[in-house]
């Protein structure tokens, strides 16, 4: 082994590790970290400064006064299945909905506009498991057009309405019902443990305390990884000597890295599916800021908690200028009429995530021309506000399903 003059710290050497705390801004005692995968991140600590005013005769400055530090930062990954089903929690500030299933139900296939009718000819009663506004997957059915992700419209005894993708009509049919897991934003407060260790240096360790999402960007893009920004906001860090972990933690997920272009398995613009998407992109924030107090906290500096504001989710939309689907978004956005955007993306194991938007409103859209030996797009702006689907009132509805 030849050994260097210097020792740097290589990227490709540097993990990323994090876990749950019980209380807000104090590490557990070993706990199992879970390590992430990621393509880059920038958490750190911040420090606020002021300037001293006091006029000297020498002109400079008479000292420099830190007035506050927090932790902050983001870490930017590409999406896998499972892999951040956590986060998703901890980002909605909500709680997964447990899973079932119905299966072998003889049904009867109808299609009515986009939707597809499951009427069942058993004497069983579907509002005992599903409701309005969860998301399911149909198999086990002969057409494959009525298999697959969709989304609960209305559910009435015997019949189940569901929108996405068009079925086809099958009057004996026997029918598998999976209920997805899902979670919507909620006000449930969850926080980490931050652990950066750089492995290719002896006894080498970063930690944060206090870490709460505060946001994350989706990027959907067309011919591009589903890519995720998870940003944060913190008490604190500092250097260790040692992990504060239990030295094994959780590796990550050997599902593949979801493909936009090949693992969109359906996009929903309002009630109706639509094969048209380019890119979607997705802005979520927490509204969290620091909550601070004179002499708390790491001698008054640091946080003592962290508030809950505003949430807001905003996007953007590009798709395919065509005949019908995009006149239909132009003129949502001319007459202010609000509607909905859904996109369901599946690995090749079979594993799933809904990211689901039922109430938005286009807030700017154009389907200009921008030159020539091109297709004509619509580009569109859009703001989601508070919606109710049946008893639940939500900004947004995230649901995974394991295969």
């Amino acid at each position: 082994m030849t050994t260097q003059p210097v020792t740097i710290a290589d990227a490709n050497l540097a993990e990323m590790r994090i876990e749950e705390e019980a209380a807000w801004g104090v590490a557990d005692v070993t706990p199992t970290y879970t390590d992430l995968p990621y393509t880059n991140e920038s958490l750190g600590q911040d420090t606020e400064t002021m300037e001293s005013e006091i006029i000297v005769s020498s002109r400079r400055v008479k000292e420099v006064i830190v007035t506050g530090i927090m932790a902050s930062g983001d870490i930017v990954s590409e999406v896998i299945c499972e892999q951040f089903d956590a986060l998703w929690e901890a980002l909605s500030m909500g709680t997964y909905s447990s899973t079932d299933t119905e299966a072998a139900v003889a049904v009867d296939i109808t299609v009515s506009g986009e939707d597809t009718v499951f009427t069942r000819t058993d004497a069983g009663d579907w509002t005992t498991k599903f409701t309005v506004g969860d998301w399911v997957k149909t198999s086990t059915l002969t057409l494959a057009a009525n298999n697959g992700f969709r989304k609960v419209k209305t559910v009435i005894a015997a019949v189940l309405t569901l929108a996405g993708a068009t079925g086809t009509a099958d009057p004996t049919e026997t029918v598998t019902v999976d209920l997805l897991a899902a979670v919507v934003d909620g006000n449930t407060f969850r926080s980490y443990t931050g652990e950066r260790e750089h492995t290719d240096l002896a006894n080498t360790f970063e930690q944060l305390l206090g870490l709460v999402l505060n946001g994350c960007a989706l990027a959907i893009n067309n011919q591009q990884k589903l890519g995720v920004t998870f940003s944060f906001l913190g008490k604190s860090e500092t250097n260790q000597t040692a992990t504060g972990g239990d030295g094994s933690p959780t590796a990550v997920s050997t599902n593949n890295v979801l493909s936009v272009a090949s693992d969109t398995a359906l996009f929903m613009e309002g009630d109706g599916g639509s094969d048209r998407l380019v890119n979607l992109g997705l802005n979520f924030t927490n509204g969290i800021y620091p909550v601070r107090a004179a002499g708390e906290g790491a001698a008054g500096l640091a946080p003592i908690a962290m508030g809950k504001g505003t949430k807001g989710l905003t996007g953007t939309f590009e798709g395919l200028f065509e005949l019908t689907a995009s006149q239909l978004i132009m003129n949502k956005y001319r007459n202010q009429t609000e509607s909905a955007v859904a996109v369901v993306l599946t690995d090749a194991a079979g594993n799933a995530i809904v990211f689901d938007v039922p109430r938005i409103l286009y807030t700017n859209a154009r389907s200009n021309v921008g030159g020539r030996s091109q297709s004509v797009m619509v580009n569109a702006d859009w703001t989601a506000s508070e919606a109710t689907e049946g008893s639940v009132k939500l900004l947004w509805r995230i649901a995974t399903f394991t295969a």
